[in-house]
């Protein structure tokens, strides 16, 4: 699996995302592990893959609820979708499950991208 790792972190690095797509979903049916699934979510956003990006990111936070970045990045593609009311579920999920004080500021910031409020209110 570290090969194959190894060979999408470059690859995605190197902006080709078939290519990191291959290695992650490869290195993922070795050995399942949280970094890989949100790897892997990630290079599906970069293909406009958001239905598989999704999925992934869901099944990622399924094994491991207390992985942050899962919440972050489909928070994000919640929004983009226009999601808003999933997009505040999942950042309130999230600091309920996780007690991380991150999820403060992300809530903050999405209500006030969707109620119109500056930062100096």
């Amino acid at each position: 699996m570290p090969d194959e790792l190894q060979a999408g972190i470059e690859a995605y690095k190197n902006k080709d995302y078939k290519k990191a797509q291959k290695h992650f979903e490869k290195a993922l049916s070795l050995k399942p592990a949280v970094d890989l699934y949100n790897n892997l979510a990630l290079t599906y956003l970069q293909l406009g893959k958001t239905k598989e990006a999704e999925k992934t990111l869901k099944e990622g936070l399924a094994l491991n609820p207390q992985y942050v970045p899962f919440y972050d990045n489909l928070s994000r593609l919640y929004v983009l979708q226009e999601r808003f009311g999933e997009a505040m579920k999942l950042l309130e999920d999230g600091k309920m499950l996780t007690n991380n004080p991150e999820f403060d500021y992300k809530i903050l910031v999405l209500k006030r991208m969707l109620f119109g409020q500056s930062f100096g209110d």
